[in-house]
């Protein structure tokens, strides 16, 4: 029972970040990068930018394997991954100073 109440309130807390997360203005962008996942790299691209994050569409499915990388002109940068379904992902920039350096 316990547990069937911690995986009710991660669900409700899932569905408010994501809902929170689509009200924000995203910029479309076609930025080539690289998702690195268990040691094989996945052509890739940022699809779109907000205040909250990115959005990444790769070439093929990321999987379930971790550690997650993203990598641009061979360079790791410097994000945080929050979620990853079949060939996308999405992030923040953990140091959000560096993005206009790539």
């Amino acid at each position: 029972m316990a547990q069937r109440k911690r995986s009710t309130a991660r669900l409700a807390d899932w569905v408010r970040d994501r809902e929170y997360r689509r009200q924000l203005h995203r910029a479309p962008i076609n930025m080539p990068v690289e998702v690195e996942v268990g040691g094989r790299r996945i052509a890739a691209r940022i699809a779109d930018l907000s205040s909250g994050g990115f959005r990444v569409e790769a070439e093929g499915a990321i999987g379930d394997e971790r550690p997650v990388r993203l990598l641009r002109q061979g360079r790791a940068l410097a994000v945080e991954i929050r979620w990853i379904e079949d060939d996308q992902l999405g992030g923040v920039f953990v140091d959000a100073a560096a993005v206009p350096q790539w």
